[in-house]
């Protein structure tokens, strides 16, 4: 099993061991001991299932089930079933060389959501596989398209379909239904002028039941002074952090993620929550940006500086702190790969994840970025609350029409395939 980027294999193998542990309940008089593959199981990129390299470095040490010696090895994996999740953000260099390395007597399963945004790089592999394939043909007979939500459902779902439909009069009337709604209401819609973009960031400090930044700054300074205790501490921080995330479409500018961020941690500094400073200090959220295999940190994970152990101070004593399957782990910020400040973060970045409340910020004018897959993907981050922000209606509505077009040739040739006499 694997994934395009370290943070969507992490959700994979959470929901694997999920499942695998509702399963047990639900059947008690198994012999799971014997049953247990989930021990054995590997979950991972797809960089290190096929032994690609990583921003242009080497190639990472592959999975020892790799016969072969990296990309484009044909037939080299040892396997028989290959399951990969987020498979919309695969490019079609990527789909190639996993492809020659699996072998003609494996099952290969994609999953993904073929509406969200595409990889960054050149290829919508998964959507023109999942929405390209003739009718009748080898490939649409084994396309299964799931319509049932695990995340959410009520008025998110009903915006996402809207949203996904191009449906503009049912969009527009969903938000107005909910404009200025209750910070425990499932979705909000809050017009934000565009002189008043610091209005945002007191949006994402509310207090109150519904998860925001407030949610775990203002536990901060309630640092326990046994191990035990703190052990427990750190761990609720880190869930905490991860229930809420600001959702930008751009990066820069005062509607992005440079300017959300600097708005955030200021308002929160007004506040006495934190105190930024240019260094590692308290409380600062991050994001890996660079993969660094050998302290298992990956693109897009995210975690929180804070004290490296019960009673320590000052600079020296922080750490930068991220989840993990067997507890929260400690990685010292002289060690950090590459990160940046995670208070808020792009759509495109927030792929693979899922959060219990997701603020979404669309910003004033035209930008070409702002297209329906965006919109989609943004919408689809939240769990029981979305809350969306832009100047007006107008910043919504505009994405609908505006697609994200990859014209990779794929589709004219399944087409052609389903076409052709046989042989």
């Amino acid at each position: 099993m694997a994934a395009p980027t370290g943070k969507a294999a992490a959700r994979l193998r959470e929901s694997v061991d999920t499942a695998w542990a509702s399963l047990r309940r639900q059947c008690p008089g198994l012999p799971w001991d014997r049953l247990d593959i989930t021990s054995r199981l590997q979950v991972g990129t797809l960089h290190r299932l096929l032994g690609l390299p990583v921003g242009g470095g080497p190639p990472v040490q592959a999975w020892p089930g790799l016969l072969g010696s990296g990309a484009g090895t044909h037939h080299a994996l040892r396997a028989d079933v290959v399951v990969v999740d987020e498979a919309s953000m695969i490019d079609a260099d990527m789909m190639l060389a996993l492809l020659q390395a699996v072998p003609p007597t494996a099952r290969l399963i994609l999953l993904g959501d073929a509406d969200q945004l595409a990889s960054v790089e050149a290829g919508s592999i998964l959507a023109d596989l999942a929405q390209g394939a003739p009718p009748g043909s080898g490939l649409a007979r084994q396309t299964v398209h799931l319509t049932h939500s695990h995340r959410f459902g009520g008025a998110i779902g009903q915006l996402a379909r809207a949203v996904r439909q191009a449906e503009a009069a049912a969009v527009e009337a969903l938000l107005t239904a909910h404009e200025g709604a209750a910070a425990t209401a499932e979705l909000s819609w809050t017009a934000v002028p565009a002189t008043r973009a610091g209005h945002l960031a007191e949006q994402a400090l509310q207090q109150g039941d519904t998860p925001t930044h407030a949610s775990w700054m203002q536990q901060l300074r309630q640092v326990p002074a046994s191990d035990t205790a703190f052990a427990a501490w750190v761990a609720a921080m880190l869930h905490a952090f991860q229930r809420f995330r600001v959702l930008c479409a751009l990066r820069e500018g005062p509607w992005g993620v440079a300017g959300l961020n600097e708005a955030i941690e200021t308002a929160a500094a007004q506040r006495g929550w934190l105190r930024p400073s240019a260094q590692g200090y308290e409380g600062r959220a991050v994001m890996v940006t660079q993969n660094d295999t050998g302290l298992q940190l990956f693109n897009g994970d995210t975690g929180l500086v804070l004290r490296a152990r019960p009673g320590s101070l000052r600079e020296v004593g922080l750490a930068a702190w991220f989840a993990g399957p067997h507890g929260p782990r400690a990685v010292a910020l002289s060690r950090l790969p590459a990160v940046e400040t995670a208070l808020a973060m792009t759509v495109h970045k927030s792929q693979g994840s899922e959060f219990e409340h997701a603020m979404l910020v669309l910003p004033w004018g035209e930008h070409p970025v702002l297209t329906r897959e965006l919109l989609y993907t943004g919408v689809t981050r939240a769990k029981s609350r979305l809350s969306l922000s832009a100047p007006d209606l107008s910043a919504v509505l505009q994405a609908l029409p505006r697609r994200t077009l990859r014209h990779s040739g794929l589709r004219e040739a399944l087409r052609q395939v389903a076409a052709a006499p046989p042989v």
